[in-house]
């Protein structure tokens, strides 16, 4: 007489072994619901630690500049995300030549 492994007899009736296999699908489910919350977390973290390390700098004329982290250093940048020139002495100039110095690790201006 062989038996079928899903036909083994544990003892316990039909019912009882619908309920455990319900069961075992709604922790399926909720393991599921948990991996997918983590990884939108995630995603919402990564985003807004890169909004995070960017400030605004507003010059004399009303122009908006960007100090953003790039490369490991904080600099001046334009809004489309290039950066500005800097004279011999580490100052951005702005484009109506504001010298502005710009802090590397802290990003202040």
């Amino acid at each position: 007489m062989s038996e079928n492994k899903n036909s083994i007899n544990t003892g316990s009736s039909a019912v009882a072994r619908v309920k455990e296999r319900d069961m075992l699908r709604r922790q399926r489910r909720a393991i599921i619901a948990m991996v997918l919350v983590i990884a939108f977390l995630v995603a919402a973290l990564a985003v807004a630690l890169y909004w995070i390390d960017i400030f605004v700098y507003e010059d004399i004329d009303g122009s908006e500049y960007y100090v953003k982290k790039i490369d490991g250093e904080y600099s001046l940048c334009y809004k489309g995300g290039d950066k500005l020139d800097q004279n011999s002495d580490g100052y951005y100039q702005t484009d109506i030549g504001t010298l502005v110095a710009v802090d590397t690790r802290s990003g202040e201006c």
